[in-house]
């Protein structure tokens, strides 16, 4: 997605880029495959910056020689911690890497192969005219250790060099975030506020697992499947009535989902993202809330939205909380979190006449 947006930049044009995620069963066992139509890699950054562990290009002062004028031009990274690469190696077995710089020749296309994973040292080499990215860009290419289609889940077999030693801890987080049925749902999952489009292609089916920015107008009940936990059914059969947009009095729109009560880790139905990718689930907003990455395993992030813009969206909620029909207990709890977001909340009163709930400010 870096590479992208730093063509958009370079280019001009916010429309370009897309990201096609492949799983393809080869003779020799399952491939997992990721490619994009960004700027490409040079010689000097395939061999250099990509495997520096711990070093990100886009943070280092290699990238003013690059590609000159990228900073000035508004582009913010994603990459950080130069240490994205080579997690690959934690599910892969044989890592091949295939780039052409997007301002260069197809002739100029390189590769670099890990044939024996980390164990040995990698070989560049000439791509053909076959193996190039037809527009430029990088294609990475992963032999996974084992086949990640289950009969209900979709999930890598990982490298465990501790024998049979399980964390059940770790088991537990992994199951509650990433709980997927299909490849395509994990890559909605893992990037749900993309702005980027990313296909998905498996047995030579492929569909759009992200549009560019659909999360602003996804329908709500397309919500749960990228947040990835489930959601009670009182709460799927309201989503359409209760997900609004969290706009900061600038109008910038930092957020969108519905107010709902979380009272257990396991009941969580937000996730917080960070330049549209998963960092960690949060309780009470049922739907998508932008913050920051604090940490280099990106499961640790922080709200990037204010309290004025959480008082309006939580004050907004408890009014259409307020026309629904729940329970007394459920009422109490969706007060307690307005409240606690600053909001204010339509107290209900019985009309004894009438018979029904009327609110009162």
């Amino acid at each position: 997605m870096d590479a992208i947006q730093a063509r958009r930049r370079l280019q001009g044009d916010d429309g370009l880029g897309t990201i096609i995620v492949r799983l393809d069963r080869r003779s020799d066992g399952p491939w997992l495959i990721v490619e994009d139509d960004g700027v490409g890699m040079s010689e000097h950054v395939l061999t250099t910056d990509l495997v520096d562990f711990g070093s990100s290009l886009w943070r280092s002062s290699a990238i003013a020689n690059e590609f000159p004028g990228l900073a000035s031009r508004g582009m913010k990274a994603i990459g950080r911690f130069g240490i994205g690469f080579f997690s690959v190696f934690m599910i892969a077995s044989e890592v091949r890497v295939i780039t052409r710089r997007f301002d260069h020749a197809a002739a100029d296309a390189l590769k670099l192969l890990f044939n024996q994973g980390v164990d040995s040292r990698p070989i560049l080499a000439q791509a053909t005219a076959d193996e190039a990215p037809r527009n430029g860009g990088t294609r990475v290419e992963l032999k996974l250790l084992g086949d990640p289609s289950g009969k209900d889940e979709f999930r890598f077999v990982l490298g465990n060099k501790r024998g049979n030693e399980t964390d059940a801890y770790l088991d537990f987080l992994y199951k509650i975030e990433l709980r997927a049925s299909s490849l395509a749902q994990l890559v909605a999952q893992i990037a749900p506020c993309s702005d980027t489009t990313i296909k998905v292609s498996v047995d030579d089916k492929t569909l759009v697992a992200v549009h560019a920015n659909d999360w602003l107008s996804c329908h709500p009940n397309e919500i749960p499947g990228r947040v990835g936990t489930p959601f009670p059914s009182l709460l799927v059969n309201n989503l359409s009535k209760l997900v609004t947009p969290i706009t900061e009095p600038t109008g910038e729109i930092l957020g969108r989902g519905a107010l709902w009560p979380s009272i257990s880790y396991t009941t969580q139905s937000g996730v917080l993202v960070s330049s549209g990718f998963r960092v960690q689930s949060i309780p009470h907003i049922a739907g998508f809330v932008r913050g920051d990455v604090e940490t280099a395993a990106r499961n640790v992030g922080s709200l990037a939205i204010s309290q004025s813009a959480l008082k309006s969206w939580s004050s907004e909620q408890a009014r259409l909380i307020s026309k629904l029909q729940l329970s007394g207990e459920h009422r109490a709890l969706s007060a307690e979190v307005v409240l606690e977001l600053g909001g204010r909340y339509f107290k209900p009163s019985y009309h004894k006449k009438r018979k029904h709930l009327v609110h009162e400010g």
